[in-house]
């Protein structure tokens, strides 16, 4: 996304989490959160407010970590975290996640999951974008299926289950069909084996024998 559709993106209230986390990790947490709206006063950057703001916007995803701390000693759910505080404090009123929990392993994704939904309790609009069906389907209203660019179908949560969800996503009807045609070689494969086995063919080859005669003398 280039600079000038960002800005009309984040003027428009709408921010952007993407899946490699883009932070310094040689920084401090609050300074990360607040890169680029760091409040001011006539000496420069006032430590003090910067500090208060982010601790602010971090605990509004449950977070309790020290605005001071440098985020490289944080695990990478923090970080993740850190993130999406950083995208909050634009005021946005809509938030799209690319794949947030992708990298996370099982305790670092429910921390991840926890905000989507406390966020959506709030109001904010959130686009959740996964390929984890259980992650999607524990925080999500709606869900929209896509496969290379096409849209396979949108549901709400009681339209459909997350077994047809993960069939979906998997491939559906081409799924299917691959399945159908498997099962067809499985039965030719069984019919071939169960027929009986066949004698090996015989050759048989011809030779002349060439039996020397003798005269009358007996000489050969």
């Amino acid at each position: 996304m280039t600079a000038c559709y960002a800005g009309r993106a984040q003027a428009a209230g709408i921010s952007t989490v993407y899946q490699e986390v883009n932070l310094c990790a040689n920084l401090s947490v609050g300074e990360n959160v607040m890169l680029g709206h760091e409040p001011r006063n006539r000496r420069g950057i006032d430590w003090k407010v910067m500090h208060r703001e982010a601790t602010r916007h971090l605990e509004h995803l449950g977070l309790r970590i020290g605005p001071r701390s440098i985020l490289s000693s944080h695990s990478i759910a923090v970080q993740q975290l850190v993130a999406i505080s950083r995208a909050m404090v634009l005021d946005a009123r809509v938030l799209i996640l690319d794949e947030p929990t992708s990298a996370l392993g099982v305790k670092q994704a429910s921390v991840v999951l926890r905000y989507v939904a406390q966020a959506r309790a709030r109001g904010l609009g959130v686009i959740f974008i996964t390929h984890n069906v259980r992650h999607a389907h524990a925080v999500g209203d709606k869900f929209t299926v896509l496969n290379r660019g096409q849209t396979l179908g949108t549901f709400t949560k009681g339209q459909a289950t997350i077994d047809e969800l993960q069939n979906l996503m998997a491939g559906g009807k081409e799924l299917d069909e691959l399945s159908a045609e498997l099962e067809e070689f499985s039965r030719a494969d069984a019919a071939a084996a169960s027929q009986p086995a066949c004698p090996p063919p015989i050759t048989m080859t011809s030779h002349a024998w060439v039996t020397p005669h003798s005269d009358e003398c007996g000489r050969l």
